[in-house]
């Protein structure tokens, strides 16, 4: 996993805002209409079992099951969103 300057220069403000010393991002597994989907969240400590990552100053606490899937996603933010290129997905989507 990796994140762009961009991106990170967003979480850091979410963090920032959320205002809790320690605080990082949770990366974690959910369901989409596309089959198994990421998502986020701004934590104050990571749960039982996630993996602690620091990238560019940002603390990701990330799940085992979406650990798996971000081996290979580069998280950048563009057009007012957070987008994971390289994020393998099953299913009929398109888009």
């Amino acid at each position: 996993m990796k994140v762009t300057d961009n991106a990170a220069k967003q979480f850091k403000n979410a963090i920032e805002q959320y205002d809790v010393p320690g605080s990082g991002i949770r990366l974690f597994a959910g369901k989409g209409c596309c089959g198994p989907a990421i998502q986020m969240s701004v934590v104050n400590r990571a749960s039982a079992g996630d993996k602690i990552i620091n990238l560019d100053g940002v603390e990701f606490f990330v799940e085992s099951e979406a650990d798996q899937m971000l081996s290979e996603v580069i998280i950048d933010f563009r057009d007012e969103n957070f987008k994971l290129d390289g994020l393998k997905k099953s299913g009929g989507c398109y888009g």
